[in-house]
């Protein structure tokens, strides 16, 4: 994948801990068992961001290139890409500091730790002119941050023959492009600059959804009020289209200069919940999940709710809006003159925040007194499930 000296990288790492409960100033206060402060640092490299091997030489074709020299024809070869001999590794450099804190004879743990990363000399695809003629190869364009918390609160207790616990984790995560060695966002979508559905630029994080707001659906009193005011505002809309927010002010949508930013695909905290018990043979324990305040592209709206899709539609689409009845869903267009489905919006992203039941277990340990008469040194029935329940906002499949 690399080439001469770049084949080479160094990463180092260390880290600290210190057994604070060891000290004397805590050796005699009962309610801490256990405390430990601990912080590292160290570098890692990463080459899998280079999908393709070769990056550093311009490969030959000989694809549907046939030539004719002296009356003869021939294969022609061509260089099909460019070249990139400065390629090399990728390093994200990590700090991290945390502490471990056990109370009241390790009955209850605290874990905290913050972390930094910041990957410098990222490999990725830059953007290119058309007219070069190629497209753009892999280099090391740009650098980006992540950082966050992470948080685990356990507790466990018996009383005779019972026992039970419970454990809560919790982790936060920032992510920002600090640079991409370019002015130029990147784009992605089915038709990355004319209509995409994310971008990344430096101060923003990669893959903000990007697209235009809407404001809800016509009804014919808000379209004679606005076209009467700004007949230049959507002059192809009709009762049942979608309003679509001027955000740049001029008093016509167009979508180069009107989409913004939408929200973000990364949650504001995800964490597990675990429970288990015990009661002489009798065993429990579930997990629970979930993530909180991150947006969702769902995809399947724009095929089965679409105003324009000639296929099959969802049953929600028997409360479209049409002649006299104005509700959220958009009327049938096959034209789409107005871009209702055409035009990536707010319409199609949702909340994805969850919570999902994700195991639970009923169990049964079968008394060794039964089973030692068999030769069976343990024996033990269950019931269990798996996704039984998901709590969500989400119309899709999963979040």
């Amino acid at each position: 994948k690399f080439i001469n000296e770049n084949r080479w990288g160094y990463f180092p790492s260390g880290a600290f801990a210190w057994n604070v409960k060891k000290e004397g100033f805590l050796k005699n206060f009962d309610a801490i068992s256990g405390l430990k402060i601990n912080a590292g640092w160290g570098k890692v490299g990463n080459q899998n961001s280079l999908n393709n091997p070769y990056a550093y030489a311009s490969t030959i074709s000989t694809e549907s290139n046939s030539y004719v020299f002296n009356d003869a024809v021939v294969n022609g070869y061509y260089p099909e890409s460019l070249a990139n001999k400065e390629i090399k590794w990728e390093t994200t450099e990590t700090y991290n500091i945390g502490l471990d804190l056990y109370l009241f004879n390790n009955k209850l743990n605290i874990q905290a730790n913050a972390y930094k990363d910041i990957t410098r000399d990222m490999i990725a695809i830059p953007s290119v002119p058309e007219y070069v003629g190629y497209n753009a190869v892999p280099a090391n364009i740009g650098s980006m941050e992540n950082k966050g918390l992470e948080f685990i609160l356990a507790y466990k207790q018996s009383v005779r023959d019972f026992n039970f616990g419970v454990s809560l984790n919790l982790t936060t995560f920032k992510n920002k492009v600090i640079s991409l060695g370019t002015s130029t966002p990147i784009w992605s979508g089915m038709v990355p600059r004319l209509d995409p559905t994310t971008y990344t630029e430096p101060g923003g994080e990669v893959g903000a959804f990007y697209g235009m707001k809407t404001n809800g659906i016509f009804t014919q009193e808000i379209l004679d009020a606005l076209h009467a005011k700004y007949p230049a505002y959507q002059p192809l809309a009709k009762p049942g289209d979608v309003y679509f927010v001027d955000y740049n002010g001029d008093h016509k949508i167009d979508k180069t200069t009107d989409r913004q930013n939408l929200g973000s695909a990364i949650p504001k905290f995800t964490g597990g919940l675990n429970l288990n018990a015990s009661w002489k043979g009798i065993d429990f324990n579930c997990f629970l999940l979930g993530s909180y305040g991150n947006k969702i592209v769902n995809g399947q709206y724009v095929y089965i709710r679409g105003s324009n899709i000639k296929s099959n539609w969802h049953a929600d689409m028997w409360n479209r809006s049409r002649e006299g009845h104005i509700t959220d869903i958009p009327r049938l267009d096959l034209a789409d003159l107005n871009g209702n489905t055409s035009t990536f919006s707010d319409r199609f992203i949702e909340d994805g925040s969850y919570l999902r039941l994700k195991t639970i277990q009923l169990g049964y340990t079968i008394p060794s007194s039964l089973t030692g008469k068999l030769n069976v040194k343990k024996l033990r029935v269950y019931i269990s499930g798996e996704n039984l329940f998901t709590i969500t906002k989400y119309s899709g499949w999963d979040p």
